[in-house]
């Protein structure tokens, strides 16, 4: 595999192992990976929400993946009634590879989406409400963007020439924005960078924006508006929240980020209002700061990593990353 492709694998699998245990000196660090796959998951959390004028209402959470193994990346179907997520696979003969599943939320089923020998990251219901998108490994390494339709069963590469893509967010139907690795002309040593770019489908060409940090993975629109809200660092070197104008293609500084919670997920309410998670408290976004909406530190055995909206500003999606079930 090419220098390019195992940093494509290291960045898409970050968010399984960013916040893992670190492996200690004295052990080997392949019965580490394998005792990682063994006791360490990730499971899907959901919890009732209520939004006024100036407030934001949580309930108790319930877990919908109680499993040992990866289950992240949570995206709502655009009509509220499901929930797409990847789900981690571990073969006897192989490396975890991940598929896409459906959550059902009125009967609570679970239904496998793709069945692949490669692996599918976020999965996102596409803009017109038809299938949804993936960031697909190639056995090459490659990491392209497809389309998978509403049964799983014709796929569909989006954007042929992008080949490192790690995140991305829908912008509209044409427009897409990617956090993708680009090669670094002269650069022997390490020949691909972290770069916010934007797609155009009806082209299938990208246009760069900005080099980003590489563990940057946060990437949504505001809600009512034309503004790409990321995470970047500023020239102070901490991480902020930025919107980006994509009329202008400049960026204004909207808030820092959480201490805790530097190249974690934000996600936005319809409202809007801005939500993100330091360990297992969820906060908003408020004109004075940060405030607390719910302190989940006595029910959820982990910290908070990722979360999502369902489209009628009713329910929230958390993973949550619980620690090893035994020592």
């Amino acid at each position: 595999m090419t220098r390019a492709a195992k940093k494509s694998v290291l960045l898409l699998l970050a968010a399984f192992v960013a916040t893992a245990l670190a492996c200690s000196k004295t052990e080997d660090k392949k019965e580490y990976e394998e005792k990682s796959k063994r006791e360490y998951r990730t499971d899907i959390w959901l919890v009732d929400m209520q939004t006024g004028a100036d407030s934001v209402s949580l309930g108790e959470p319930r877990n919908i993946t109680p499993r040992r193994g990866y289950d992240n990346q949570p995206k709502y179907l655009l009509d509220g009634s499901g929930l797409l997520f990847s789900v981690g696979v571990v073969a006897e003969d192989r490396e975890m590879r991940t598929d896409i599943f459906l959550h059902d939320l009125a009967s609570g089923e679970q239904r496998k989406m793709t069945d692949t020998e490669e692996s599918e990251f976020s999965p996102i219901p596409m803009p017109a409400g038809r299938g949804f998108s993936v960031v697909r490994l190639e056995s090459d390494g490659t990491s392209r963007l497809w389309f998978v339709d509403d049964q799983g069963d014709h796929t569909e590469v989006i954007l042929p020439d992008t080949v490192a893509v790690n995140y991305y967010a829908w912008i509209d139907a044409n427009r897409i924005a990617l956090l993708a690795g680009v090669p670094v002309s002269g650069e022997e040593k390490e020949p691909w960078t972290m770069m916010l770019q934007i797609g155009y489908v009806n082209y299938g060409e990208t246009r760069p924006v900005v080099e980003m940090p590489e563990n940057s993975r946060a990437l949504q629109m505001k809600p009512g508006s034309n503004l790409l809200t990321v995470i970047r660092k500023n020239e102070a070197g901490e991480a902020e929240l930025s919107l980006l104008d994509l009329d202008s293609m400049e960026f204004t500084p909207l808030a820092k980020t959480l201490q805790g919670s530097h190249f974690a997920d934000f996600v936005w309410t319809e409202d809007p209002f801005l939500l993100m998670a330091d360990d297992r408290i969820i906060y908003r976004l408020a004109n004075d700061g940060w405030v607390m909406v719910r302190d989940y530190s006595d029910v959820l055995p982990g910290p908070i990593t990722r979360l999502a909206v369902r489209p009628d500003n009713q329910q929230l999606a958390m993973v949550v990353w619980e620690v090893p079930l035994e020592q």
